[in-house]
């Protein structure tokens, strides 16, 4: 069986951006989206998982909401789609996508497909309820859920027990699971459990800046394999801040090669929990 993972598309996300009327830098998470599910759209798979953060914000704009589930549900027409709240979904993912060609859930539960035994465990803020809610699921061929594992980084940051608190420190041996929450896309191994972070789709802040994005492809069988696979994604590029003037050359620079400037108030682009003041495009 041939599974294709996505995570993490955060559709509706836009920062203050300056360029075309109209234009945000949401087309560009939903153009991501678009380009992750061609697969399911050429019937190359068996089943797509969404790993949480559909959405970028808890109450997501009505645009977002209707071009997104009119997207998936074009997927679901011909694969099944499956998939769980992350933490930006926190108000609950199934009201946004209701349709029922759509398995999106709020509450764990399992979904056998094809044969394959698929889990879904919505983000949990407390290792503690995810521990038993993956315990209540039984025997699984693969777990979907949206979680950060003692292992897992992003740049800066390792996650470890209790760093942050909603960090997972064991896993019962011989689970695979597909993953999102974390953006730098990476596999974690833990408690000889084997766990797939696919990324974002898109890159949302500009510590991504060098990371590639795209999806993930698994293969459920006699053996189980994965790989990454890479879309093309929005280029970014610092510019320093100041006075605009000063810069107005530079962005235009950047806007003719199709990226996104983000423009720093103090010059550098910062750590990876600080955004950008102002991307623009072109």
């Amino acid at each position: 069986m041939r599974i294709l993972q996505i995570s993490d598309t955060h559709l509706g996300a836009q920062w203050n951006a300056r360029g075309p009327v109209g234009w945000t830098r949401a087309d560009d998470h939903f153009e991501a989206l678009e380009r992750a599910l061609q697969p399911a759209l050429r019937e190359e798979v068996d089943l797509v998982v969404h790993a949480g953060d559909v959405f970028d914000r808890s109450r997501p704009p009505a645009r977002d909401v209707l071009r997104g589930g009119e997207l998936l549900r074009e997927v679901a027409r011909r694969v099944p789609v499956l998939g769980i709240a992350g933490n930006h979904d926190r108000r609950g993912i199934a009201r946004w996508l209701p349709h029922r060609s759509l398995r999106f859930t709020d509450v764990p539960c399992t979904h056998d497909v094809h044969g394959v035994r698929i889990g879904l465990l919505p983000y949990r803020r407390h290792p503690e309820r995810f521990a038993a809610d993956l315990a209540r699921l039984g025997g699984l061929d693969l777990l979907v859920c949206h979680q950060g594992f003692a292992g897992s980084w992003v740049p800066g940051f390792t996650f470890r027990p209790g760093t942050p608190g909603e960090t997972v420190p064991h896993l019962p041996p011989g689970l695979f699971v597909a993953s999102g929450h974390i953006h730098p896309r990476q596999v974690v191994e833990l408690d000889g459990s084997t766990v797939v972070h696919g990324g974002s789709t898109e890159r949302t802040a500009f510590s991504e800046a060098d990371q590639a994005k795209g999806s993930v492809i698994w293969e459920l069988g006699a053996r189980v394999s994965w790989r990454f696979v890479d879309h093309a994604t929005r280029p970014m590029q610092a510019v320093p801040g100041g006075l605009v003037a000063c810069m107005e050359d530079e962005v235009a620079a950047v806007r003719s090669r199709g990226c996104v400037a983000v423009v720093r108030r103090g010059g550098v682009p910062g750590r990876h929990r600080e955004r950008p003041d102002l991307p623009l495009f072109s």
